[in-house]
């Protein structure tokens, strides 16, 4: 406790000492032409953010000092005044640092052009885009974005005469709401082909499948994407081969494999993705050899090796394993 009151001593004492300095010095900062900031000790160019009124702000301001030299800095809000957001190539500037800026250029001057460059660098500017020049193109781009995950789903903002098989299959891959996004798909879209390609993208996409379209090939596709839904596998479907592919992929889901299928070379094949579940094979198959391959994957599995097991060569191999994963770090 008294460690945890000197580190935050410490630190508010820092705060009023920079501030002391910065009042002392009389520091100010220098605006470029651009909008970028530098320090006026060792120049070092500050980054800056875009807000969606067109003034820019330094991502540093917060510090009050400079992360290059450490000198205080004094920075304070940035107002380069109102953008011409009649000029397209302004206007173009200003959208790809932040996508949100759509809404700030008049209707008339949105073309094709801007809203693509809008909604590829924010997904919801979708909704500033007119609707007279909305199409295939422009959606595509909006759902198309490997670096933004949707918490909310996208599906809801495209027009249902645009929302084509494509940009259903890229709508699921790229939301965390993929059931919110099912129900946005539609139902004309929905048959055996679309789930089938649905299930390899992997997440929960398998708990919305009808019951009448889980045959053995869809669930050996929605496996090997996420060995974590076996448990929404009907059982009749839970062979030998699916059971050992979902294995290969992840480990967790042992113990939703039947229990006669839990062979040693299915539970060896789960330990190497999953030294967890250990605390789901037979009693009968966990010998020295079980225990010292878990540990040669993770030396994490010592702990769930019992003591007449931790001979001097396991422990060797979870220690080198300990250092292996702190070297990587």
């Amino acid at each position: 406790m008294e460690m945890r009151m000197e580190k935050i001593n410490n630190a508010v004492a820092g705060y009023y000492e920079r501030r002391q300095r910065m009042e002392e010095n009389d520091c100010k900062y220098w605006l470029h032409d651009d909008g970028e900031t530098e320090c006026p000790f060792c120049h070092h160019v500050f980054p800056k953010l875009l807000y969606e009124d067109g003034t820019f702000f330094s991502a540093w301001a917060c510090f009050n000092y400079c992360p290059q030299c450490g000198e205080p800095v004094a920075l304070d809000r940035l107002n380069k005044g109102v953008r011409n957001w009649e000029d397209e190539e302004v206007a173009l500037e200003a959208i790809k640092a932040n996508g949100y800026c759509l809404k700030r250029v008049p209707l008339k001057r949105r073309t094709e052009k801007l809203c693509i460059a809008a909604v590829e660098e924010y997904t919801y500017a979708l909704k500033y885009v007119p609707m007279e020049i909305l199409n295939q193109k422009i959606c595509r781009a909006a759902v198309h974005k490997e670096d933004e995950y949707s918490e909310t789903g996208i599906l809801n903002e495209i027009p249902e005469q645009f929302r084509t098989r494509d940009i259903c299959l890229d709508a699921l891959k790229y939301t965390y709401e993929q059931g919110a996004e099912f129900s946005r798909i539609p139902s004309s879209l929905l048959t055996y082909d679309f789930y089938l390609e649905a299930v390899k993208i992997g997440g929960v996409v398998m708990r919305h499948v009808p019951e009448s379209f889980k045959t053995a090939e869809l669930c050996m596709a929605a496996v090997k994407a996420n060995s974590r839904i076996l448990h929404e596998v009907p059982l009749n479907l839970r062979t030998a081969e699916l059971c050992m592919a979902a294995m290969q992929c992840d480990g967790w889901a042992l113990e939703y494999v039947p229990g006669h299928l839990r062979t040693r070379e299915l539970c060896i094949a789960a330990v190497k993705t999953w030294f967890m579940s250990l605390k789901d094979i037979p009693g009968e198959l966990l010998d020295e050899e079980m225990y010292r391959i878990a540990v040669r994957e993770d030396g994490a599995a010592l702990d769930y090796v019992p003591e007449r097991f931790k001979t001097q060569e396991i422990r060797l191999l979870a220690l080198g394993q300990d250092r292996k994963s702190s070297e990587q770090r």
